[in-house]
């Protein structure tokens, strides 16, 4: 091998080696930008209701004569400020992504959980509720099935 053909060889390793690091820190930053946006779910549960900030009757299966599926979400808000979380509705078949019927719910900041609530009509198939931060960063999901 001439000494030209090594320098080249060695000079493409180290790029692939910087274009690795590069992944990686993008990588962690994604998640650390994640992680600091303060707002956290502890609890989110489908029910047939929900009454003094807790979920009646949490399932996994309901019917169309049951009409609204409640779902009861337990944020945490450490971020000294109010927050906005979303709550959309979708095929739980399809990848986690847009849905259709999003609620937006404030979230005061409290060292406790907030307990709140987003509620959807009772449509047969297999559904999914994902709950997103304000940055749009998926904080809690939970799938149901309507019959």
């Amino acid at each position: 091998m001439r000494a030209e053909e090594g320098d080249t060889i060695m000079k493409k390793n180290l790029a692939a080696a910087l274009v690795g690091l590069l992944v990686l820190a993008l990588g962690a930053t994604a998640f650390a930008q994640e992680a600091a946006s303060g707002v956290t779910t502890t609890e989110v549960v489908a029910a047939h209701g929900f009454e003094h900030g807790r979920a009646i009757d949490p399932g996994t299966t309901f019917t169309q004569a049951d009409g609204r599926i409640f779902i009861a979400i337990a944020v945490q808000n450490d971020t000294g400020t109010e927050q906005e979380i979303t709550v959309q509705f979708q095929h739980a078949d399809q990848p986690v992504g847009s849905g259709t019927g999003s609620t937006h719910l404030t979230v005061p900041s409290q060292h406790r959980p907030y307990h709140t609530v987003a509620r959807t009509g009772a449509r047969p198939g297999q559904w999914r509720a994902v709950v997103r931060d304000a940055g749009g960063n998926v904080i809690g999901q939970v799938e149901f099935t309507v019959s």
